[in-house]
């Protein structure tokens, strides 16, 4: 009995003591777009405005999603919803891209999205959108003095509905769409191009002239919405203190797309990186839909789970019936194994064709009625155009390697 006192004892320290000394720790090193932190890279300034009365009328309540976007699938009220993530990280999985989908298209719920890399493009081109996801220039609308103009925080000038806007972006990239049903909300001026191959000059391979930065996608039958930013740092407190423009157009943004109605703002941190330490924490509070903003319902909430499984621990029988013996050397051999080298030549194929895809910005029909010639005439390269117009080519392991690197080396020539 008194072992089992002292062993209940020590997990309750290390279960309480690790994950909250991990939770409270700040790590300076980590780019947080956390929506109650008040770093320079978090929002906090962007949601005291929502959750107050400045700029519109509406009530908003503000929550944070830390597992995973599927829980979308269970809001009640998904048409005073708003999805919105800042950074994109990880990559969305496809059970998640389905419910994002749905959530928007056919129940009416609202989404903002907002990066600079492309992470998002799996998500993004389901709506005919796709992040180029490299540097984006101009080189008429730049902020500072005109002597020492500062390219990499472009400014915009636009009006969203009758209101007149200016925004300043934080490195951003470019947006393309081949959807004909979006809204431009925001574009670069005749002279802003995107660096595909990132050398700081325009080339004859970088896309130019009037790049996209804001598109919103309207579907009219469900009223949902979802708007693309191609920049992460736009609502994040350094920038708003700096440029009072970003506020108004954000809290402007929200009120749009809600069409100016109380509702739920649920901001997506699942899809940004944490240390180590933390991911393990993040990753054993999955069960935990959709976390406050106060601290203490979380305390909670981690401690009664791990006093749950501490009485379980200790109403548990004699531990020597848990254990199982295993035979390692047996073993028997899998009937068969999968074909891997076609699955992975017919997922580079795949991967190649939408990339031409999206740089051309073709939809998938006029992509399918293009000619062999025309494919040849885009892509340029012999081993690709091989690849794409040649399904019985057969291919080494080794050469469907170099054949992959050079899918994505491609286009930034």
């Amino acid at each position: 009995m008194l072992k089992k006192i002292i062993a209940i004892a020590v997990f309750l320290i290390i279960a309480i003591g690790v994950p909250a000394y991990i939770l409270l720790k700040d790590d300076p090193d980590v780019q947080h777009y956390n929506p109650y932190d008040t770093g320079p890279t978090d929002l906090s300034i962007f949601v005291e405005a929502l959750e107050g009365t400045e700029g519109t009328s509406a009530e908003y309540t503000t929550r944070s999603i830390i597992s995973s976007p599927v829980l979308l699938k269970g809001i009640k009220d998904p048409e005073q919803t708003c999805y919105v993530v800042v950074g994109v990280d990880r990559e969305y999985r496809q059970e998640e891209i389905k419910v994002i989908e749905k959530f928007v298209r056919e129940d009416g719920g609202k989404a903002i999205i907002m990066d600079d890399f492309g992470s998002p493009n799996a998500l993004s081109e389901k709506f005919g959108v796709f992040f180029y996801g490299k540097p984006m220039w101009d080189d008429i609308n730049m902020t500072g003095p005109r002597t020492v103009r500062n390219i990499s925080f472009p400014i915009f000038n636009f009006k969203l509905g009758l209101q007149p806007h200016t925004v300043v972006l934080n490195g951003p990239t470019g947006l393309t769409t081949y959807n004909p049903n979006v809204e431009y909300i925001a574009n670069g001026s005749e002279k802003s191009y995107v660096d595909l191959d990132g050398n700081g000059r325009i080339n004859i391979g970088d896309k130019k002239g009037n790049i996209p930065v804001i598109i919103e996608v309207r579907f009219n039958e469900s009223k949902g919405r979802i708007v693309f930013i191609a920049d992460a740092d736009i609502a994040t407190d350094d920038m708003l203190k700096h440029n009072p423009g970003n506020k108004a157009f954000m809290i402007q943004l929200v009120n749009r797309v809600m069409d100016l109605k109380d509702g739920l703002i649920l901001f997506d941190e699942s899809r940004h990186e944490h240390v180590p330490s933390q991911e393990i924490v993040y990753k054993n509070v999955e069960t935990v839909a959709i976390m406050s903003s106060w601290f203490w319902p979380t305390v909670m909430t981690i401690v009664s789970m791990v006093v749950i499984f501490g009485i379980v621990v200790y109403s548990s029988k004699d531990k020597v019936s848990w254990i199982h013996r295993f035979d390692v050397s047996a073993f028997s051999r899998r009937h068969n194994p999968p074909e891997r080298l076609n699955v992975q030549t017919e997922r580079a194929r795949s991967a190649l064709m939408l990339k031409v895809r999206m740089m051309y910005s073709y939809s998938a029909e006029e992509m399918a009625a293009l000619q062999p010639d025309q494919v040849r005439a885009m892509i340029k390269d012999k081993d690709l155009t091989e690849l794409a117009l040649n399904p019985s080519q057969s291919w080494t392991q080794q050469e469907l390697r170099v054949v992959i690197q050079r899918i994505k080396e491609w286009g930034a020539d």
